[in-house]
């Protein structure tokens, strides 16, 4: 009871209310009514199911098939004031459909009587009701009524799609490459590492000062271009350039569109249909540009005075604990005010590594439109990357814990064990080991894969992830070589007496652009790490409040939602679509982008279509609309719920309310019979689960362990036969 009240955000503080009701004996019919379409919302039908006898858990567990009727309401007067108006008010109701195949328990007269019973009845809650009833010789008794809120609840695209940036059939977007943690590590990519690599959290999308701030060009036009010269864009949760927006004050070949090309992607990737698109957008006029380049040079001056005033801000950025929600809340809030000020800081460092970037090529290396991309890779890998770096620093601790385990006789003990028992084995093996991973995390926790995502764990939220990153270094023997690179400078290459001076000092200008971008990041992370850990009390604050059931849940809520969840009131509403968001990421971290995408973007399909349809498919009626691709379990008890894993697509003859448990972790459900308006149908649109009821033959056909299809809103089920699993 706790969990089924605490995931509907009501107060798990609260007094249990007693209901005490005459007991109904005679012979009967008993059912349950809804006062709109369950499954549309339609206030124009009322759907009414009803079986012989007062005991209606047949009809809610589908253990029994309904006699299901649909009644069409004529009028929407709703003012109905005395009981002597029932008999002209059942003349607004028309009984729609009347299946001559099963048994008739109910009259039509009652069917009215029951219609006109859920408009009275929604009248007085104020929303749609699901109502159980039962009647004795024509005389209804209402056992209970609770609300329809699955009809208001939103489907898994609009949930995926609900931060989207708008997108024109001429934009033209690129998309960021994923890494894991060990490939980071092995391939000593942190300077190259995009920033956000998987889907943001909710929180963060809601948040995004980053964005707001483009990379190339840092002034707007005008106040409204914030929603259209976003350079960052996202769809379902992922991110991407809008490469239109980057380049469309550019001329073709120009030697900054190479330079510029190198940087995003280490590669000319400007196609003749990309550049029709580019020119298709407003452009700047050329008073503009200069405008714009002054400004944008302006801000690259005095930045290592701009980063030690910022530091200076980080560190006195604290988030205070507070009594109530609220009071947290706008301390956090506080916080926020800098870490835009962080944003804008770092902005303006890598656009000062851009500047000394593009300098360094052009009035250094001579570098042109004709000249091969590949003089500014050796330019990269020429340059010795200075130890101050974090990352740099970064790599070499890591390192250095590795190479103190991998001393060690048992090393490959540690390699063999489970991620989250690797910190007590080094506290209880090696000293000198726990020691250095100690410090790592007190000087480097805050760092991470998508740190600048509130929602993502850090090394010192979550250690396992360092211990992998070990693991993989030890155990692969991975190290960063000595040898370094022939660091260039004027000796290098032949040149003048003056321009060896310029590319001394565009040389020195350039790698201390790297140290402060990187400088600037790491304090950007910081200030989100504080911010991170802000919002995780504040979660713990609201659940011990009672107005949400996990903390992390608040990664899942908008900056918007999270100040109503401070409120005086719950909010089960936000509650739902929070958990709603939590299930559908993962899926969009697995989708699957090309590179450079035209117009908006569409996730790559994963199931090949002919070999869905060409296999055998078992139609059932659809109760919520969805796409699952995922493993069949098909039980036949309560008692064989243990074989359920998470994501399973549970398949059943039917389903009642002892299986209420196990629907948070199941990713679809079939039932072979049972209505609309069946238990599993009711709690499985309360889940947004996809659902197919009435289902034929399905346990015989299907096995545990089967790749199934499920698609309801099509209304079929069917074995994947190219993707088996056990």
């Amino acid at each position: 009871m706790k969990e089924k009240i605490g995931n509907n955000g009501q107060p798990l503080m609260c007094d249990m209310a007693v209901i005490i009701q005459d007991q109904v004996s005679g012979p009967g019919v008993a059912g349950v009514a809804f006062s709109r379409d369950p499954n549309t919302g339609d206030p124009g039908k009322i759907t009414v199911a009803a079986s012989y006898g007062l005991e209606k858990a047949g009809v809610v567990s589908g253990s029994v098939e309904p006699y299901e009727i649909v009644v069409s309401r004529l009028q929407f007067d709703d003012d109905f004031t005395s009981a002597a108006g029932l008999s002209q008010t059942t003349s607004n109701f028309i009984v729609e459909n009347d299946d001559d195949a099963k048994p008739r328990c109910v009259s039509d007269d009652l069917v009215k009587k029951l219609a006109d019973i859920c408009v009275r009845v929604e009248g007085v809650f104020g929303s749609p009701q699901d109502i159980e009833w039962v009647a004795v010789e024509d005389q209804v008794y209402l056992l209970q009524s609770r609300p329809i809120t699955s009809i208001f609840a939103w489907n898994n695209d609009e949930i995926s799609r609900e931060f989207d940036t708008p997108f024109t059939s001429d934009d033209v977007v690129m998309f960021y490459n994923a890494k894991s943690d060990r490939e980071i590590i092995l391939r000593k990519e942190y300077n190259t590492l995009e920033v956000y690599p998987k889907p943001m959290h909710t929180l963060s999308l809601t948040l995004d000062l980053f964005s707001m701030y483009p990379l190339f060009k840092l002034t707007e036009k005008e106040p409204t271009d914030i929603y259209c010269n976003k350079q960052l864009n996202y769809t379902h949760n992922n991110i991407c350039f809008n490469v239109c927006q980057i380049f469309q004050d550019l001329e073709p070949g120009s030697v900054y569109v190479k330079i510029i090309e190198y940087s995003i992607a280490g590669q000319s990737f400007l196609t003749s249909d990309i550049w029709d698109k580019i020119l298709l957008k407003n452009r700047s006029s050329a008073l503009q540009q200069f405008l714009r380049s002054i400004y944008s040079f302006k801000e690259t001056l005095y930045l290592e005075s701009r980063l030690n005033e910022t530091h200076k801000l980080i560190c006195n950025a604290n988030i205070e604990q507070s009594d109530t929600a609220l009071d947290l809340l706008n301390n956090i809030n506080s916080v926020v005010d800098v870490l835009e000020k962080v944003t804008y800081c770092h902005v303006a460092s890598s656009m000062n590594n851009v500047i000394s970037h593009t300098l360094l090529a052009i009035l250094g290396l001579d570098f042109n439109k004709d000249s091969p991309v590949d003089t500014l890779s050796n330019l990269a890998t020429s340059i010795n990357t200075p130890d101050v770096i974090i990352n740099v620093s970064i790599l070499k601790d890591i390192q250095a814990i590795a190479d103190v385990i991998s001393e060690m006789p048992s090393k490959k003990e540690f390699c063999d064990l489970p991620v989250e028992n690797c910190n007590d084995w080094l506290k209880l093996n090696c000293d000198k080991g726990y020691d250095k991973v100690e410090g790592f995390i007190k000087k480097y926790g805050h760092r991470g894969i998508q740190e600048l995502d509130f929602g993502s764990e850090t090394w010192s939220t979550d250690r396992n992830r360092l211990f992998s990153c070990l693991q993989s270094l030890i155990l692969y023997k991975h190290r960063q070589p000595d040898n370094k690179s022939i660091e260039i400078d004027s000796s290098t290459v032949s040149r003048g007496y003056f321009k060896k001076i310029i590319f001394d000092y565009l040389l020195k200008k350039y790698r201390q652009s790297i140290s402060y971008r990187e400088q600037s990041k790491d304090m950007l992370v910081q200030i989100t790490h504080k911010l991170r850990l802000g919002y995780r009390k504040l979660g713990e604050k609201l659940v011990t409040e009672g107005k949400m059931p996990d903390s992390k849940l608040i990664f899942f809520m908008s900056q918007y939602e999270i100040r109503k969840m401070c409120g005086n009131n719950n909010h089960p509403e936000i509650v739902h679509k929070a958990m709603k968001r939590r299930k559908l990421w993962p899926d969009c971290a697995l989708l699957q982008y090309d590179n450079v995408c035209y117009g908006p973007p569409v996730p790559k399909k994963f199931l090949d279509e002919e070999s869905v349809y060409s296999s055998t498919r078992f139609k059932g009626c659809c109760v919520f609309p969805g796409r699952v691709k995922n493993r069949a379990c098909v039980l036949e008890h309560i008692e064989d719920a243990r074989c359920l894993r998470t994501g399973d697509i549970l398949i059943m003859k039917s389903v009642d309310i002892a299986w209420s448990p196990y629907f948070p972790i199941i990713s679809g459900l079939v039932t072979e019979i049972g209505g609309v308006i069946s238990h599993g149908a009711v709690v499985a649109r309360e889940y947004g689960l996809p659902c197919l009821v009435g289902v034929q033959n399905a346990k015989k056909y299907f096995k545990t362990g089967d790749m199934v299809i499920l698609d309801s809103e099509k209304g079929f089920i069917v074995k994947d036969d190219n993707d088996m699993t056990n």
